[in-house]
């Protein structure tokens, strides 16, 4: 789209995220305010409780260990495609 004159206002190439974290919780707090309750939380709580709460998780987040992942081998597609047999269809 970029190359293409009459869609060139609407590409634009973004700057590089320093921290992504950091970004989330500002977009965040453009959009909501600290006292307003949080419809998806199940207990209702305001985003001055939710989202502290969610950046400390992140932050305490470690990556899996490498004995748990998943093991593919190299012409294994990441995605199963099932046939849908055709008296389904």
């Amino acid at each position: 789209m970029a190359a293409d004159p009459r869609f060139a206002q609407f590409v634009e190439t973004p700057e590089p995220v320093a921290d992504l974290l950091e970004e989330n919780v500002a977009m965040i707090w453009t959009y909501a305010d600290e006292n307003e309750i949080d419809d998806q939380d199940a207990e209702q709580r305001p985003f001055g409780v939710v989202v502290p709460e969610f950046k400390h998780g992140v932050e305490g987040w470690v990556s899996i260990d490498p004995a748990y992942r998943v093991r593919r081998s190299v012409d294994q597609p990441f995605v199963v495609e099932i046939d849908q047999p055709a008296a389904l269809a």
